[in-house]
Formats: structure tokens, C-alpha cells, sequence
């Protein structure tokens, strides 16, 4: 055990005892040690208790003895076997029964002793730590003992203590062990209720009991550090247990996908994932890189192209695949909705047609109207087989013009988007590899071979203005400067800001200051 030359707010240096405990059985036991450490002055800086080694480690000001801490304990009914405390510790610190426990024992005196120890717990002492202990309260055979075992539980749970959400970002995670480690970490303590750690976004999302909200966050960090991880809050706020949602809440409760164009690592996902979050409307975000598309929960149908914008606002392109309520999505209803494709729609009045048809059909619902340039007809209505079906709505549009070729229309999947988009970044990056062969191959031919077997005399191209200044450009730079235009051609485009615009404007500066230094040379 080491000495831990900190000082706490409160002054004092801090100073470590583990106490062994023999009647330490659950979870419960665990937090009753806790919320009674909770009420000494001055508060421990730290409480661990470990069900399985029945130890409580505790780190608290030299001001707060070690005997009132014992006397804590066994007040509330707890029996101390030993304790291990800090080398700086005096003697005369401990509780005189505890005098000759500090002595390394022999394995056999241990035993002897733990189980003599057990039986002299006094009846008054075990009625104290049964009102506590969940694991003791259901061995307690009379019929007057489990009533009063049955009281003891429900006034214990009717002081639920408040739970609160705290959301870190941790650095240094670079694999799923880091994860694993981290997550068992948060587990070991008992006041922590579930603990989300993940690697994509960097970051953890732990939920934890407690009233002193700046001690818990304190520690949770402190955990995570003394697994070799650095941590920050984020941001905290009480918890609550999630519960049915009414109808009125769902009303107004919307789910949307969109498809995002740009991302291309887990940094990306955490800008946008955090971008989302941040917004108050906004109840659960979550974004795949694999799919490139991002689902949303937020509040207010008249939020979705806010929520575009947002995801423009960071860098990436952002386009909306799907809308429905969340109360579609929390039960299921009779009605349906479905898109139909129309071919062959020729003047400005067809879509007007059509609409008027399927207003003309009951319990039909207009969800998207079709134009000339996207003539997809999305409608909502319930099925009354047979008199009502699929083919009803497609034989009435069918019927507005015979020219009219009408198909169910099925969008795109994600993953059809994502290898869509995977393929367009190819042809991209397959155009830029043709643009810079084909400049490389004159640059090659003119700036190494031809300047290798020309004389001296005529390598130079003279440009007026360079040579009033005594400078002359060899023919291959001047083949070269437009490579970072050929191969980068979205640094002429508008619209989202990704890092290949970053990297072309890089090209472009290291090849002017390179044409510069070696004109300066020539």
C-alpha cells in the first residue's frame, strides 16, 4: 500500500486503510457503506468496496480517524476482521481490537479466527446489518423476521437515490481492449448503474447514483486515468428512467435518415454525431459510417431541414432518405404507405391530374406530390382487400391517361446509397489519376528528357515578366503548375468544405513556393 502525498480541498495530506469485512454479501451492503461514508466530515476522497475480496478501501484526510470510520462501520452492523492501513499510520490510530490483527497471520490462525470471529457476532449487530443487506434478509427463517425482513426492503426502496447521465470524452483509445478496459473500470464501482463507452465517437456516457454530483464525476474520471486513459466532462444532467410514451408525445415526435456525403473515418461521425446531439430538438442521434447516413429522433416535423443545415454546417453533405413518426415506429397501424413511379407524364398539368384522382379515391392520403423531374407519387391509405388494394390506386392513375406507365416504386436502400456513393468517390479519384498521368507524362518528357539532351542554352523559357526580374522558368515547372488544378478540381466548386479542398489548397501553395525557390535557383 502506498502513501498518497495528495492533499484534499479541504487541506491534509490523504492517507489509505482497506478494511476487511467478513459480512459483506451484496450489492446493497455496498451502497449503505458508501451513503454512510457519505455523512463523516471531513467526506473520504475515495471509497472502493469490493464484494468479492469483502474489502473497503477508503481515501480520506489524516483529520479523519481510522477509529471513526471502524466505529461507522460497525454501528451500522458491519464486522471488521482486519484492516491494512497507511504505513504512516500510528498504532494508536487504530481501535484497540485491532492491535494484534496487524501482524501478518498464518493461514490457519485466519481461518480460526474469521470463523470465531463470525460466530460472536451479537444478535443486536446482525439485526442491524439484516436491515440492510438483501442477501441476509430472505435466510431469516420465522415468519416475524420476514415481515419485518419485507417492511425493512420497502422502506429501503422507497428512497431511491437521484441518477444522473454524464457524458466524457476519453482520449488515448486506440482499439476494443482500451474500450473493455475502460468499461470494466466504470463497472467495478457499484453506484455506477451502465456505463457506454465508444470507440468511433471517443467518448463514454455514464449513468451513476449519488446526490454529490461533483464527487462522482470526479471519480468516474479518476477511474478512467488510472486505467492510462485522459478524460473530460462533456456534459451532465439528471436522469430519468425512461417510460411509455403517451400518444401526445409521440405526435409530435418524428424519426428522419438521412444520407451523408464526405465521411470517410470516425473522426467524421463524432463531428456530426455531437453536431446533432447539441441540438435541443434533437432526442437520439445515431450515425454509421458504413451506411453514411445518420438517424435522427427530434421534436417538430418543421425541424428537418434544420437538421440538413446542421450537418452542412460541419462539412458534409446531407440529404433527407426518410420522414415517419415515431408512433409508426412504436406500434403498428392498418394504414400504409407506398410510392408509385409514373412514366410518361408530358406537359404541367399531368401531376395536377393526378392528384386530382387520388383525391377523388377515399381514405387516400397525399404524402409527396409527383413532378416532371422526380414523378414519384408517395400516398397513405388503408387497405380494405377487396374492394380497396394496391391495384385500385394503380388502375386509377392508370386511368387518368393511357400514356401513363405506372410502377410500385421502391427507394434506394442505405446500403445501395453507400455503394453508390462509394463508387462516384472512386470515379473521382480514378479521373484525378488520368488528369495527373496526363500531365505528368509531357512534364516528364519535356522537364527530363528533352532538358537532358538539349544544350544549355535553350533549357530556359523566358517569361517577360520574370526575366526583367532575372529569373528563368524551366519548361517542365511550367507543365507542372497546373497539376494542382487537374487533380483537384473541387477547389473550384461550392458548397460543403471537406478535406479534399484542404488538400488541393496545400498542393497548390507547395507548388507555387517550389516554382518560386527553383526559378530563384535557375
Amino acid at each position: 500500500m502506498k502513501y498518497l502525498g495528495r492533499r484534499n480541498p479541504l487541506g491534509g495530506l490523504l492517507m489509505q486503510t482497506t478494511f476487511l469485512i467478513s459480512n459483506l454479501h451484496c450489492p446493497t451492503c455496498a451502497s449503505h457503506i458508501e451513503s454512510i461514508f457519505s455523512r463523516l466530515r471531513p467526506a473520504p476522497d475515495r471509497v472502493q468496496v469490493s464484494i468479492v475480496s469483502h474489502t473497503v478501501t477508503v481515501r480520506h484526510s489524516r483529520s479523519l480517524a481510522v477509529t471513526t470510520i471502524a466505529h461507522a462501520l460497525d454501528d451500522v452492523g458491519y464486522d471488521i476482521f482486519d484492516l491494512v492501513p497507511d504505513p504512516t499510520s500510528s498504532q494508536r490510530d487504530l481501535p484497540s481490537n485491532l492491535h494484534q490483527a496487524l501482524e501478518p497471520p498464518s493461514f490457519e490462525y485466519a481461518l480460526s479466527q474469521w470463523r470465531s470471529h463470525i460466530g460472536e457476532v451479537d444478535a443486536d449487530k446482525r439485526s442491524r446489518h439484516l436491515e440492510h443487506c438483501q442477501q441476509c434478509q430472505p435466510s431469516s427463517k420465522s415468519a416475524t423476521e420476514e415481515v419485518e425482513s419485507f417492511s425493512l426492503v420497502v422502506d429501503h426502496l422507497s428512497d431511491v437515490p437521484k441518477q444522473f447521465k454524464a457524458n466524457f470524452m476519453v482520449e488515448g483509445m486506440t482499439c476494443s481492449s482500451c474500450v473493455g478496459a475502460i468499461t470494466g473500470a466504470l463497472n467495478e464501482r457499484v453506484w455506477v448503474r451502465s456505463a457506454d463507452v465508444s470507440l468511433i465517437t471517443h467518448s463514454a456516457v455514464v449513468i451513476f447514483d449519488g446526490e454529490d454530483v461533483q464527487h462522482r464525476v470526479k471519480e468516474i474520471i479518476d477511474a478512467i486515468e488510472d486505467v492510462g486513459y485522459s478524460a473530460s466532462l462533456d456534459a451532465v444532467r439528471e436522469y430519468f428512467a425512461s417510460r411509455p410514451p403517451n400518444k401526445s408525445a409521440l405526435a409530435d415526435l418524428w424519426h428522419a435518415t438521412y444520407a451523408i456525403d464526405g465521411m470517410t473515418c470516425s473522426s467524421c461521425v463524432g463531428n456530426v454525431t455531437r453536431a446533432l446531439r447539441d441540438l435541443d430538438y434533437v432526442s437520439k442521434a445515431d450515425v454509421s459510417l458504413i451506411n453514411h447516413a445518420a438517424s435522427v429522433y427530434f421534436a417538430g416535423k418543421g425541424h428537418v431541414d434544420d437538421i440538413a443545415t446542421t450537418i452542412e454546417g460541419v462539412g458534409y453533405g446531407a440529404r433527407l432518405d426518410t420522414l415517419s413518426t415515431a408512433e409508426s415506429h412504436s406500434e403498428t397501424g392498418s394504414d400504409r404507405t407506398i410510392s408509385v413511379r409514373i412514366n410518361g407524364m408530358h406537359c404541367r398539368q399531368c401531376p395536377d391530374r393526378v392528384v386530382q384522382a387520388m383525391k377523388r379515391a377515399k381514405s387516400v392520403t397525399i404524402e409527396t406530390m409527383p413532378i416532371l423531374k422526380n414523378p414519384i407519387l408517395t400516398v397513405s391509405y388503408t387497405p380494405n382487400p377487396p374492394h380497396f388494394t394496391v391495384r385500385t390506386l394503380l388502375s386509377a392513375v392508370k386511368d387518368t391517361d393511357p400514356s401513363f406507365e405506372v410502377s410500385i416504386h421502391h427507394s434506394p436502400t442505405l446500403e445501395e446509397r453507400s455503394r453508390k456513393m462509394m463508387a462516384r468517390e472512386q470515379r473521382h479519384i480514378l479521373y484525378r489519376v488520368g488528369l495527373s498521368a496526363v500531365v505528368t507524362i509531357p512534364a516528364f518528357i519535356i522537364g527530363i528528357v528533352y532538358m537532358n539532351l538539349v544544350p544549355m542554352t535553350i533549357r530556359g523559357i523566358n517569361i517577360s515578366w520574370l526575366s526583367s526580374r532575372g529569373l528563368h522558368v524551366p519548361s517542365g515547372l511550367i507543365a507542372l503548375w497546373p497539376l494542382p488544378f487537374t487533380s483537384s478540381p473541387q477547389i473550384f466548386s461550392t458548397g460543403a468544405h471537406t478535406r479534399s479542398y484542404a488538400r488541393c489548397g496545400g498542393r497548390e501553395v507547395k507548388f507555387l513556393f517550389s516554382g518560386d525557390f527553383i526559378g530563384s535557383a535557375v
